[in-house]
């Protein structure tokens, strides 16, 4: 599978395109860290899911083209996916029920959670 999605390098190519997509991850978390308290919790997690939604489909959009001749700029585009998701929804999506439920609650949705 790793050979037909990257056909000139094999798995060593694909590690490299792996980590330099996941590097954003990181400080994508941080950034939530940092501006959590000054843009909003509802407002990060609505821009992590519109820049995502903008990101994906300049990539649908121009796949082949960046495809062909830059390379280089699908990994960029893709890597910026990983920093909005995670300074935006990844996030996000832990903090509000972490927030807003009292801890009696969120423990009955733990054992709930068990059950499914």
């Amino acid at each position: 599978a790793l050979s037909q999605a990257f056909p000139t390098g094999g798995s060593v190519h694909a590690y490299t395109a792996f980590v330099a997509g996941c590097r954003p991850a990181v400080p994508g978390y941080y950034f939530t860290v940092a501006f959590v308290e000054k843009l909003g919790r509802k407002f990060i997690q609505y821009m992590g899911f519109a820049m995502m939604t903008i990101l994906l489909i300049i990539i649908a959009a121009a796949w082949v083209p960046m495809q062909a001749h830059a390379v280089w700029a699908l990994v960029v585009v893709y890597a910026l996916t990983f920093f909005f998701a995670n300074f935006g929804p990844n996030s996000t999506t832990f903090i509000i029920p972490g927030e807003a439920f009292p801890t009696r609650y969120e423990l009955l949705s733990v054992y709930g959670g068990w059950g499914a």
